[in-house]
């Protein structure tokens, strides 16, 4: 996969030397190539926040290069996020990556990763709408979402990037392109979740290479 330049309006530094240096506990990882198409794999879940029509509909894919995992379609509109959760995931600690590409949506597009998911009411995320040239961090609440952080982060919609956060115990670090662009305290959600990945509204999104360690 070709790697792909974003255009920062903010000063931004290698990613390596924003990385801190944790011991490894466990790692996971899912490319979904022996995945069947069309159907949704065991173990995920498909959930939705703020819905009030069906859910997206999340399935295996496939892409010139691949298999993936994506949302097909979507009724929904506005604040609504459509998610997929690992089930038997349960972390706090973390470093967890996704590969994403825009596939359409005229409301919105693009997505990202959620963690620390104790439901589909509350949980992290973090975020790229290309409509918008947003990257945010923000978590959810007993169903209500708070922004805690908003970057202006430009990038082609038709290609792939990966989304990449870093949480430990209150220190949260986001990375996009391998890029370190936002570094946070935060707490509000100390339990351990599940991870899984996000789209809002009409949003239509390929997902791919997903990572996650453990971290102690």
């Amino acid at each position: 996969m070709k790697k792909n330049v974003l255009w920062l309006i903010v000063v931004v530094c290698a990613a390596g030397c924003y990385r801190s240096e944790y011991t490894v506990k466990n790692q996971s990882s899912w490319d979904f190539e022996n995945a069947k198409l069309e159907t949704l794999p065991p173990g995920w879940l498909a959930a939705q926040t703020a819905g009030k029509t069906p859910l997206a509909t999340w399935q295996i894919a496939g892409d010139s290069w691949g298999k993936t995992i994506a949302v097909v379609g979507s009724p929904n509109t506005g604040d609504t996020h459509n998610l997929l959760l690992a089930s038997s995931s349960r972390l706090a600690n973390l470093r967890f990556s996704a590969k994403l590409r825009a596939a359409g949506g005229k409301e919105s597009q693009g997505g990202g990763i959620v963690w620390r998911a104790l439901n589909p009411q509350n949980y992290y995320l973090a975020c790229w709408e290309p409509l918008d040239g947003k990257l945010r961090l923000g978590f959810v609440e007993a169903g209500k979402f708070v922004l805690l952080r908003s970057i202006h982060v430009e990038g082609d919609a038709t290609s792939w990037h990966t989304i990449e956060v870093e949480h430990f115990r209150d220190s949260l670090k986001v990375f996009m392109d391998g890029v370190f662009l936002i570094e946070q305290r935060e707490n509000t959600l100390m339990y351990p979740g599940m991870i899984g990945l996000m789209t809002q509204a009409d949003a239509c999104t390929m997902f791919d290479d997903m990572k996650v360690e453990e971290l102690r």
